[in-house]
């Protein structure tokens, strides 16, 4: 009824996903969440029995979405490819940007990527295991947000994702894996942007090409940077969890 904080949930409504996006982890904090029952109607106790029926149930239609969601995305597509699409609302996030696949190199290999933030003022970079779990992100720069990455000159971002530390301050680490899927969101978007542009190049390349290959206005770092790079991530994640 035009009521703009109001969330329509349809019958058999189980479950609502919150996500509360950080891009800099220095200095935003989560949201609060509360949650009030407004009407007098209690809801029917469930037995035991049918509590764990129920549970079990959610588990599998999870384990299938999930994996029909990789089967359509991820797995049957060519890897080290990057395809922006924009999402409608039947994602959640309606006229945000999206691109997901997987990626699979070598020791000696990375994937060289520059990415258009198209206007927008969140751009999240995560890798994860070929599941979709969160690779370990805590003290490893498996993600990067726009605020945590360095823009080049012409507001592009480039990175260089790799298992190995290329010395290029967007390293995106891959945290040991060799094999895992790459997730990139766009999101707070003017309504102009154009998804067939967020992708401006993936390129794999030897890593010991990268220090050639890499345009010399991409930052670098030496390792006493990367560490105190590593250092503020880390501060930054403890900033996030003290407030839960």
């Amino acid at each position: 009824n035009g009521r703009r904080n109001h969330l329509q949930l349809p019958p058999q409504t189980a479950t609502i996903l919150l996500r509360d996006t950080l891009a800099d982890w220095q200095t935003q904090i989560p949201n609060a969440l509360s949650v009030r029952r407004v009407d007098a109607v209690k809801a029917v106790a469930q037995s035991r029995d049918a509590v764990k029926r129920d549970a079990a149930a959610q588990f599998g239609a999870s384990i299938d979405k999930t994996v029909e969601f990789l089967d359509q995305q991820v797995w049957n597509k060519p890897a080290n490819q990057l395809n922006a699409f924009k999402r409608d609302a039947a994602w959640g996030v309606g006229g945000s940007v999206l691109a997901i696949n997987r990626f699979s190199i070598k020791d000696d290999e990375a994937l060289l990527i520059t990415l258009d933030p198209l206007g927008g003022k969140y751009l999240g970079f995560q890798l994860t295991d070929p599941w979709l779990r969160s690779a370990p992100y805590e003290r490893r720069s498996t993600s990067l947000s726009n605020r945590q990455a360095k823009a080049n000159a012409d507001g592009s971002i480039t990175y260089v994702l790799s298992l190995k530390d290329p010395g290029v301050y967007n390293w995106l680490d891959t945290g040991n894996l060799h094999d895992g899927i790459a997730v990139v969101r766009w999101e707070l978007l003017p309504k102009t942007a154009d998804a067939s542009k967020a992708v401006r190049e993936v390129r794999k390349i030897k890593l010991s090409e990268v220090a050639a290959r890499v345009p010399a206005t991409v930052a670098r770092v030496t390792p006493g940077e990367r560490q105190l790079q590593l250092a503020a991530r880390q501060s930054g994640y403890q900033l996030r969890i003290a407030q839960n």
